[in-house]
């Protein structure tokens, strides 16, 4: 099949890489112009984006090291929540992954440190944790990663940049430097081709929408946009930049600062920091928000500029022969680095389950059916995920005070708030299908937002004392794996030492 790529990006290239590591048999073109440019600020990732490297690009020639000191990216363990509940001076770290029981119906070895231990050492459960709590990296003595466990922080462009070089490689992808016109919707309402700025057209079998929030083609198609503001009010970004201070170093976390209307984000790459903030247009205007950062920060700052947004997801991301991937496809504010992940995930369960040898047996209704069907189900499910991290309390302004009197909580989110009373939430109270945020990540941030501290302690003490030595152990083997590890500081200045 002819597969086009409308848009470059980290999500067009993304599906250029991917597709070319899993369907190497399609023909890929992808369509970009340069002279609309692309702002890379600095982006968070998941593991969903470290494992690309061990195993879809293998393929592709692409080295999770070199595509770090080529491209300025760093290690992220977890994420520093600050001031997201009824105390704004409060924080809490999530691990980006859970503890070795969290398979189990009740997570016992969560359950016993949640009550037993001091509250910043919770995340000494999970091997992220470990890492953070004690000061290490990922990173052996010898300079290799001990275990992918870590995600990364990445600049947006440069990332695109690194896999189109890839990309080109290959005799099947070629590349169009070019403005789309118009679209061109033949009588069986299939995308025939796309008429571009010098006159020519680009025809194909199937048209993948990457041009971001502009939606070209999916909305061509008749796609309808399904808001979630009723739950993630949040509208307005505002991304600005900041350089180190002197002997400063990128910290091994993104972190995630509660505002008075909305919060930012600082996510550090090698040589400076990406920031944004994130706000309600319905409770601040712009000039307002950049005061809110300014009195927050002691300083004044140089927004990029103001990114309007609205989340939520198209109705049906694969109509016809047209899909819509990345932010063309849905967008739910840059909480957990859901935008590069959600990405990542269409992309493989794209080209991995539904994606046929032909156009013919591609574009068959029940396979369209099924795709649209579970897709939604996962953003829906993400964003009752986002919704659990508002769910502190925090009532000092007047976008905190609609935000906790509950008129943002979707079914789910009560659910666990209701059950969190009593007990701690199972792993099988949560959706449980790849790529969607379950038992592991939730448990941070209900832990870390005070939800479970009327949960009753047990005082069983033989079950007590297993849990102990349970957790003992753990400790152990986590300080066999990783004691020997480079300190944090040691591994960015090895990887500065090889740029």
């Amino acid at each position: 099949m002819r597969i086009v790529i409308v848009g470059g990006g980290t999500a067009g290239w993304l599906t250029a890489i991917i597709g070319l590591a899993i369907a190497p048999e399609h023909t890929y073109t992808v369509l970009e112009s340069t002279k609309l440019g692309i702002i890379g600020v600095g982006e968070s990732t998941t593991g969903f984006f470290t494992d690309l490297f061990q195993d879809d690009l293998c393929s592709m020639g692409v080295d999770h090291d070199d595509f770090m000191i080529k491209t300025g990216a760093t290690c992220k363990l977890g994420i520093h929540h600050r001031g997201w509940g009824k105390d704004p001076k409060q924080s809490y770290l999530a691990p980006l992954d859970g503890s070795s029981t969290q398979f189990d119906s009740h997570d016992s070895a969560f359950e016993f440190a949640l009550k037993q231990l001091p509250v910043e050492d919770l995340i000494t459960i999970s091997h992220t944790g470990f890492l953070m709590k004690h000061g290490l990296s990922n990173m052996d003595r010898t300079g290799k990663f001990t275990r992918h466990g870590h995600a990364l922080h990445v600049d947006g462009t440069l990332t695109g940049q690194y896999f189109k070089k890839h990309c080109l490689q290959k005799e099947n992808c070629h590349y169009v430097d070019n403005e789309l016109v118009s679209i061109n919707i033949g009588e069986d309402s299939l995308i025939s081709s796309i008429q571009l700025a010098d006159g020519s057209q680009l025809e194909g079998d199937l048209f993948i929408d990457c041009t971001g929030f502009s939606r070209l083609l999916i909305k061509a198609m008749g796609a309808k946009w399904l808001s979630y503001k009723p739950w993630l009010p949040t509208d307005r970004g505002m991304p600005f930049l900041e350089k180190y201070t002197e002997d400063e170093l990128p910290e091994a976390w993104t972190t995630a600062r509660a505002q008075n209307n909305g919060w930012m984000w600082t996510t550090p790459l090698l040589d400076r920091k990406g920031n944004g903030y994130v706000y309600s247009s319905d409770h601040v205007t712009d000039e307002q928000a950049q005061d809110d950062i300014e009195i927050a920060l002691g300083r004044k700052i140089n927004p990029v500029k103001i990114v309007k947004f609205d989340a939520g997801r198209q109705d049906q991301a694969w109509i016809g022969n047209c899909i819509s991937i990345g932010l063309s496809s849905s967008f739910l504010e840059p909480l957990e680095a859901t935008s590069i992940h959600t990405s990542i995930v269409q992309i493989k369960m794209l080209f991995k389950e539904y994606i046929c040898a032909t156009k013919e047996q591609t574009l068959n209704p029940g396979i369209i059916k099924t795709y649209n069907q579970r897709w939604g189900k996962q953003i829906d499910d993400l964003k009752d995920f986002l919704v659990m991290h508002y769910q502190g309390g925090r009532t000092d302004t007047e976008f905190w005070r609609y935000i906790t009197s509950g008129a943002t909580q979707t079914e789910l989110v009560k659910t666990l708030m209701d059950m969190a009373r009593v007990r701690t939430p199972s792993y099988n109270d949560f959706p449980r299908y790849w790529g969607v945020a379950g038992w592991s990540l939730y448990s941070w941030v209900m832990s870390g937002l005070g939800l479970f501290d009327n949960v009753p302690t047990c005082n069983d003490p033989e079950w007590l004392f297993d849990q102990e030595i349970s957790y003992l152990e753990l400790q152990q083997h986590m300080t066999r794996l990783y004691g020997n590890n480079l300190t944090h500081a040691e591994y960015i200045n090895f990887i500065r030492s090889k740029r």
